[in-house]
């Protein structure tokens, strides 16, 4: 307990934000879409460099708006490996734009604005994403996450290593820490996980499924107690 304290102490964040905006693509087929985050990547996500602060940037906008063309299984399709954390913090520029994935729970998180919105969508959720009790990340969720609880749920998301971030933390210490943007995210290994597993811009038929289906079972049991009549 007393390590996870001093972890959240340690990367505690100042949320700040700023920027201009990018025209965001239009829908682009599977494989141009990843083709349109390498090339967002390459060219104007170059704009703030390893170790800088953070910043809503022009070239941050021009991928996020990359990563909203592509479907959180068209992130899959790209057959993301899991993000070596240490390796991210010391050489960077080796894994920039390597699809990744991550394992944890988020430590921490925060609404992003995005002004004007990016591709309709108005806000991003930045996170402190603990890997394990000295590991951490920060990783922003591009588009509407599913329902988490910060500090218990243990979540899988999968998305692109931007780069490493610098800032000061709430205790005066400089943190360096890997980067990723994620444009998928599920629940897992969570207090009804198998019904509450989801993706990014993927979850509301879900949702909806899954209440019908509970009200269903309360009208069955509610039915069958008022016709089975005192027992004799």
């Amino acid at each position: 307990m007393l390590s996870q304290v001093l972890l959240w102490l340690a990367v505690s964040l100042p949320w700040g934000h700023q920027g201009e905006p990018t025209a965001p693509a239009p829908w682009p087929a599977a494989g141009q879409a990843a083709l349109n985050v390498r090339q967002a990547l390459d060219g104007p996500g170059r704009d703030v460099a390893d170790g800088a602060d953070f910043a809503v940037s022009p070239g941050y906008r021009a991928v996020v708006a990359a990563l909203l063309e592509m479907k959180p299984q068209d992130v899959a399709a790209q057959s993301p490996l899991p993000l070596d954390a240490a390796r991210a913090g010391v050489e960077p520029e080796a894994l920039r734009g390597s699809w990744v994935s991550a394992r944890g729970t988020v430590s921490a998180h925060r609404k992003i604005p995005l002004d004007p919105p990016v591709a309709g969508v108005a806000e991003i959720d930045r996170t402190i994403f603990k890997l394990d009790a000295k590991t951490a990340i920060i990783c922003d969720l591009i588009g509407d996450p599913p329902p988490y609880k910060s500090q218990r749920d243990t979540v899988l998301v999968s998305g692109i290593f931007y780069r490493t971030v610098g800032y000061e933390s709430d205790l005066g210490t400089q943190v360096v820490l890997p980067y990723m943007l994620a444009r998928s995210m599920e629940l897992v290994d969570t207090p009804g996980s198998r019904l509450g597993k989801s993706l990014l811009h993927g979850g509301s038929s879900l949702y909806l499924a899954v209440g019908l289906g509970f009200v269903a079972v309360y009208l069955l049991v509610w039915y069958l107690r008022r016709t089975a009549g005192p027992s004799s």
